[in-house]
């Protein structure tokens, strides 16, 4: 019998056996030197499971594969990988180069074993890379996705060409964050699942702490309610602020940023709990600060008559801005705010009608006994004309409002309680 009888023969017994459907062919043929795609790589995690024999052999070679993208990526590369079989893999650089890498699975030592390199580059450096797909920067820039789920596509590419200096392309920026928020989103239904069981977590560590978590009055398919809103107030917390803290609160609301879409918002049910757990009774000497929304405003005084009520002076001058805009308005308009007795504020006064007609009818609209120090009470001990600490809070948990629901209120738990040992061991000092 010929040689090449004898190989076509060999051919054809192997056909259908080693992988499927697909024909064996010898690794030194040019057949076998098929390249990975970018949509090859994404049906690797589309696959079925394994049996016991093989598992291992590809879960090494998969992390093989990846350090050699790594490599190629650190180097500025291009490396082709050849793909042969579930137990080898083959690289080659570009045309001309005499890079050369062949490993395989030794069954003996039941790992990648390299049995042919060589290192010498002779190409240039690359800032195109097809190693660097959708799939490698979903698992890169996971984190950085999660938290800016709203991040733009040409922010994506320059952040990968400063840190990697490689370019991609838009659609395989795209098709990499919608492969981490799709993730994501599942992430978020289960969480929204087990809100209870997070709830009853919370009582079960904190004994003392009050933990509310409304839902709707209405059962969806499947027999679950919708989740509306979420209430904590930690045992702690409650405790210092009876023990020594000024009886003045800061209410504000917020957006959230990520797949979780809502307001982080302060409403009626919320200051009726939070009256319970501080007893704050009818609001006696007690001073509440906010921005000028009309649903707290309301509940403030249902609640709390007797509190005193601020408005964010910095809410006020926005919405005058609209009409009466110029720096001399706005800098006449704080130091009325700032006023600290009566002869200042109504000489500030009267220098503000000189900037406009009817300029001080309509700052007079906005109640000015809420927000001119001059009227304020004093017995919160607080003279702050501005909600800026609440602002500040919002951007300080920026990052922890792009997660998922559970995620974000146990980042938001955790910062908070480490902010507070910040605060007792700098006060020990």
């Amino acid at each position: 019998m010929r040689h090449d009888e004898y190989l076509s023969r060999s051919k054809t017994t192997f056909e259908g056996k080693l992988g499927g459907d697909e024909p064996f062919y010898d690794s030194d043929e040019p057949v076998s030197f098929e390249i990975e795609t970018d949509d090859e790589a994404d049906d690797e995690d589309v696959v079925e499971k394994p049996t016991k024999k093989s598992r291992r052999p590809k879960r090494i070679r998969n992390r093989f594969r990846k350090a050699l993208t790594r490599y190629a990526v650190q180097e500025h590369v291009e490396l082709n990988k050849y793909v042969n079989e579930p137990t080898r893999v083959r690289v080659k650089c570009t045309a001309g180069c005499p890079l050369l890498l062949f490993a395989s699975f030794d069954s003996r030592t039941n790992d990648f074993v390299v049995k042919n390199y060589n290192p010498v580059h002779k190409c240039n450096g690359t800032t195109k890379n097809k190693l660097v797909n959708s799939l490698y920067i979903s698992e890169r820039y996971r984190d950085k996705i999660i938290s800016e789920p709203g991040i733009r596509i040409f922010e994506l590419q320059n952040l990968i060409r400063k840190e990697l200096e490689v370019y991609i392309g838009r659609t395989v920026a795209r098709k990499a964050r919608s492969i981490v928020l799709q993730q994501i989103m599942g992430d978020n239904v289960e969480e929204f699942k087990r809100i209870l069981d997070y709830r009853d977590e919370l009582l079960r560590t904190n004994s003392g702490s009050t933990c509310v978590v409304r839902l709707s009055e209405e059962t969806f398919e499947g027999g679950f309610k919708r989740f509306q809103s979420f209430y904590i107030c930690f045992d702690a917390m409650k405790k210092a602020f009876k023990a020594g803290c000024r009886r003045a609160i800061r209410l504000d609301g917020c957006f959230l940023k990520g797949v979780s879409k809502g307001q982080m918002l302060v409403a009626r049910w919320f200051v009726n709990i939070l009256r319970h757990d501080l007893e704050l009774g009818d609001g006696t000497g007690l001073t509440t600060l906010s921005d000028m929304q009309k649903g707290l405003d309301i509940a403030n005084k249902d609640l709390l008559p007797n509190a005193e009520q601020r408005m964010c002076a910095r809410h006020v001058i926005a919405n005058f801005s609209k009409k009466w805009t110029g720096i001399a308005i706005r800098n006449c308009f704080w130091r009325c705010a700032k006023s600290t007795y009566e002869q200042e504020f109504q000489k500030n006064l009267d220098h503000m009608e000189k900037l406009g007609d009817g300029i001080n009818g309509d700052l007079w609209y906005y109640n000015i006994d809420r927000w001119s120090k001059v009227y304020f009470k004093y017995l919160s001990c607080c003279d702050s004309v501005d909600n800026n600490m609440a602002e500040s809070f919002n951007s300080w948990i920026l990052g922890p409002r792009h997660k998922t629901i559970i995620t974000m209120l146990e980042e938001i738990r955790v910062k908070i309680r480490r902010r507070v040992g910040q605060l007792r061991e700098f006060s020990e000092t």
